[in-house]
């Protein structure tokens, strides 16, 4: 089999991204990145949780709706919980500190997106992995996209070049598995290789699957946006241009596994990717609808149109033009990716949802057009091999409404490009046509400028338009739809109703029932009364509790005047004194009086009595199992309103959080303790009280490891006078070798030291009952 290793069996640490983080509110949150490399230590400070507060529960790995963590081995074919997370070796730990660590509490060495999420998948057991190894980590972060969130999958890893430009031609299992991963919608990105040294020092030393089709591969920078000298170069053996773009790999200070709060340094692409997925995780942050498709990759496209282009001197690559096998698109850059994603879910769309009748209103059209000193390159960041740094190439915005023609043709229209300062903007307008039965209106926005260096200009396109109302009432569609290079942006639809007399809908009455406990689902209803002339055509409410909106719903149903609708939702009650309101928006056409389209009631929500404890059972080892390495304790819970969560531990030791709900699992590293028996506890809790602790005993085994030994204490009386002399013998205690101390404490506040002699006379000097406590040491301590 061909062996994958790491890009660099080292890793990195994360780039600033201050500008995102702090300006934009921006740091990862709701989003998932899989590493798929040689595991993650989830223990280290920058991945253990979110917020860096050990008495929070937010743990940096995605968990499940179950409660279950995202970790898989593709080496064993085991997820959690049979698998446990660590890192098999060090460089997946480096990585995912670089992609989202939190750099601990200092912040230090934060990641691209320290908010984000993390999925770990050994696909390089100990440090490589063979093909089948890398299919069965990429399925699995494929099945699982949707059960742990997974946006984006890093793969800092690569295998030989055998005949370069010729076998990296996309065609091996692996490549094209990750073109399947970017259709199902995962963000990929892949490291192009260190290939670049010695012998293999030349064009077409891209590695696969850097060489994929529709991964975004990555080279490696250093902090001057110069290429490092190791870092592959394209085309593929297909003649396709690589790497994608490139990120800082060079020097990179990331999170040491298995060091608890230590960082070390290195360079490579495998650092530069993660960079990359952490970039990634900010646009999708910024806009979830740009995660790509079988159609389409905006994640890509962004990158390329916005990433820098600069090609500083570089004598091995010998290139002078952008794109280039040697920096792809350039550099990634984030306010740029950031706002371009943004600036697709800007769109607006404004105006009446009612026009009287033979009478025309106003409709505005409009979205926001981002411009940075390095967007000067136009759709997909040009496609060929020509294209001089300093060129300026337009970015193009289209907006097209469309709406039925059964309606009086549009005759009255404008357009504004709104173009920012140090931005030339452009816009035109085609003649209305009619197509497929309705208007369509199409407006074209044409940007260019070079901007100063760290320059932001936001621009604002808009179309206005005039839409004529028929002789007779009706209700249409008016839909508008917007590309920036043809990337789709959010579409707007709002539904016009020609009217002759405008609906006024009330909130007659606000009813929720008189008692209510914490927790129940109640039914909440709005009466809703049309006391307006004219018919309402479609209506939504929102109701809420504290001004927090818990649900909206929408009636497309004709509400003639004096009639009346009951609308219900089900609100899940919380503790305290709250206020229910129901607000009516979106009328069409628009209602005729707003002031009255609300109506709020304040409800007390008494405390819930949770008189029933909740049950826990251990299923798994079973009592009196033998065990020894990791065991998995296993386990259910159940109750009459929630499991809150379940704790475990190994007595006498502290009780430790399990993973899940009705079905949970708990992991204890035996090898980290001695052999012997051991008591296993877990206890239930549903928010308001415990379970009764249900237990097993079990033999713990371990080669070669020390027995713990066994305390055995008896009395030659069990009932005695004050004053009256008893002996305690601990000659019973047992041990693999021998047991040479003992110490017993007798329950009236003295104790002995720790002595040698198994027995000890002692009296008690005041009547009551008392218990006696034998503890003993082997010969190894």
């Amino acid at each position: 089999d061909v062996l994958f290793y790491p890009a660099l069996d080292n890793s990195v640490d994360s780039i600033g991204a201050d500008t995102i983080w702090n300006d934009f509110g921006i740091k990862g949150e709701g989003t998932t990145i899989a590493i798929l490399d040689t595991g993650v230590d989830f223990d280290h400070e920058s991945l253990d949780d979110l917020d860096d507060n050990p008495n929070t529960e937010d743990p940096k790995i995605a968990v499940d709706s179950d409660g279950m963590l995202a970790f898989y081995n593709a080496n064993t074919d085991k997820e959690y919980p049979d698998e446990q997370p660590h890192d098999s070796g060090s460089h997946g730990t480096h990585c995912a500190g670089i992609a989202a660590g939190t750099g601990g509490a200092s912040g230090t060495y934060s990641g691209v997106a320290p908010q984000a999420n993390l999925a770990g998948v050994i696909a390089l057991e100990g440090g490589s992995g063979d093909e089948q190894d890398l299919l069965r980590a990429v399925d699995w972060t494929i099945a699982n996209k949707d059960r742990f969130s997974i946006g984006v999958m890093s793969l800092s890893l690569g295998g030989p070049v055998v005949i370069p430009g010729a076998t990296n031609n996309g065609a091996s299992s692996i490549s094209q598995a990750l073109d399947i991963a970017v259709e199902s919608g995962i963000v990929t990105v892949v490291a192009i290789g260190n290939g670049n040294l010695g012998i293999a020092a030349h064009p077409g030393s891209v590695s696969y699957p850097g060489d994929s089709e529709k991964a975004i591969t990555v080279g490696s920078v250093n902090d001057e946006h110069n290429r490092e000298i190791y870092s592959s170069r394209g085309p593929t053996g297909d003649g396709r241009l690589k790497p994608d773009v490139m990120a800082p790999g060079g020097a990179i200070m990331s999170a040491r596994a298995n060091s608890g709060d230590d960082y070390v340094s290195y360079s490579g692409t495998s650092m530069a990717t993660p960079h990359v997925a952490g970039v990634a995780a900010l646009m999708l942050q910024a806009n979830s609808a740009i995660a790509p498709d079988s159609a389409s990759d905006y994640v890509k496209q962004i990158l390329r149109e916005t990433s820098d282009h600069r090609i500083p001197l570089d004598l091995d690559c010998g290139e002078f033009y952008t794109p280039n096998n040697c920096y792809g698109w350039g550099t990634v850059e984030l306010v740029g990716a950031v706002s371009r994603s943004q600036d697709l879910d800007s769109t607006t769309l404004e105006g009446p949802t009612g026009i009287q009748t033979q009478t025309n209103e106003t409709f505005n059209v409009g979205m926001e057009y981002t411009k940075t000193e390095y967007t000067t390159r136009g759709k997909d960041g040009g496609t060929i091999n020509n294209f001089v740094s300093g060129t300026d190439l337009p970015d193009v915005i289209k907006m097209v409404v469309r709406y039925s023609s059964e309606w009086p043709e549009p005759a009255t229209f404008s357009v504004d490009a709104g173009a920012a300062t140090g931005v030339t903007g452009e816009a035109g307008l085609k003649p209305v046509s009619e197509v497929e039965g309705q208007w369509v209106i199409e407006a074209t926005f044409n940007y260019t400028g070079q901007l100063d260096s760290g320059a932001v200009a936001t621009s604002f396109p808009v179309l206005e338009f005039d839409i004529q109302a028929p002789t007779f009432n009706d209700v249409i569609p008016v839909a508008v739809t917007y590309t920036l290079n043809d990337m789709q942006g959010t579409g707007q639809n709002v539904m016009v109703a020609s009217f002759t007399d405008l609906p006024d809908l009330v909130i007659e009455e606000l009813v929720v029932p008189d008692s209510i406990l914490e927790g129940q689902e109640v039914t909440v209803t709005a009466r809703i009364v049309n006391q307006g002339p004219g018919p309402a055509r479609q209506y939504s409410v929102d109701f809420s509790s504290d001004d927090i909106i818990f649900q909206s719903t929408e009636d497309y149903r004709v509400l003639e005047s004096d009639e009346a609708t009951n609308v219900q939702v089900e609100w899940i009650a919380e503790g305290g004194t709250h206020i229910l309101k129901a607000s009516i928006r979106g009328v069409t056409p628009q209602d005729e009086d707003l002031s009255n389209q609300e109506l709020q009631t304040t409800v007390v929500v008494n405390d819930f009595i949770d008189s029933q404890p909740p049950l826990v059972f251990i299923t798994e080892p079973y009592q009196n199992e033998i065990v020894s390495g990791l065991v998995v304790i296993k386990g259910t819970a159940s109750d009459n309103n929630i499991v809150d969560h379940v704790e475990v531990r190994v007595v006498p030791n502290a009780w430790d959080r399990a993973n899940g709900y009705q079905n949970w699992v708990w992991a204890w590293n035996t090898s980290l303790d001695l052999n012997g028996r051991y008591t296993l506890e877990a206890r239930s809790f549903d928010g308001f009280n415990f379970s009764v602790v249900y237990s097993v005993e079990v033999e713990v085994t371990n080669d070669g490891a020390n027995r713990r030994p066994t305390a055995d204490l008896e009395a030659n009386y069990y009932e005695v006078y004050d004053n009256e002399k008893i002996i305690f013998s601990g000659n019973g205690s047992s041990d693999d070798s021998a047991v040479v101390k003992y110490h017993f404490e007798f329950g009236d506040g003295r104790e002995t030291d720790w002595i040698t002699d198994s027995w000890v006379e002692y009296y008690f000097e005041e009547a009551g009952e008392y218990e006696v406590i034998l503890n003993v040491e082997d010969d190894e301590g």
